[in-house]
């Protein structure tokens, strides 16, 4: 059974894809984001484990895309993307165009730059490096990470449940 979030997700996909066939020929260039716009969403747990620790960014060579490992990190990658498109609105969507059928959701022109910062709640003790967090959070919603600052944070979650704070602001 989908979840409402899921089904949240794709009519706003269907939406928006719908409105660039009538309004932006094939070729055209995407519409810019907003200004200063900010953004700011959760992303409980992971895929496998709703109150899990996020999962690392990993190293990998061509032979290794298809290992578990690679795997989990993708559908890693896939949790967080949802997680950030069901925090927009319909209005934003169709503001800014954002690309959900490409395989990243946020792709900025050459004259922006973008600030993510993290605020990470491990589940427990046994976690991985924050960094590598920040770098899958990162290369999830990111064509391209060049004009990427920001920092990250993290603590172990006084309730027991993991969960990434993230907040975007492009400029």
């Amino acid at each position: 059974m989908l979840s409402i979030q899921i089904i949240h997700c794709l009519a706003i996909q269907f939406v928006v894809r719908s409105a660039k066939k009538l309004f932006m020929p094939r070729n055209a260039p995407q519409i810019p984001y907003e200004k200063n716009m900010e953004i700011k969403f959760e992303i409980k747990g992971n895929q496998d484990d709703p109150e899990g620790n996020p999962i690392p960014k990993i190293k990998r060579t061509r032979r290794q895309y298809w290992t578990p490992e690679a795997q989990r990190y993708q559908a890693w990658k896939n949790y967080v993307q949802q997680a950030f498109i069901g925090s927009l609105t319909k209005e934003d969507l169709l503001k800014n165009f954002i690309q959900i059928e490409k395989e990243k959701p946020i792709v900025l022109n050459k004259k922006q730059k973008a600030r993510m910062d993290i605020k990470i709640y491990w589940k427990n003790e046994a976690h991985a490096d924050a960094e590598n967090v920040f770098g899958s959070i990162a290369d999830a919603l990111f064509k391209s990470d060049k004009e990427l600052d920001g920092s990250f944070q993290s603590k172990v979650s006084s309730n027991g449940k993991g969960r990434v704070e993230v907040k975007i602001k492009i400029y």
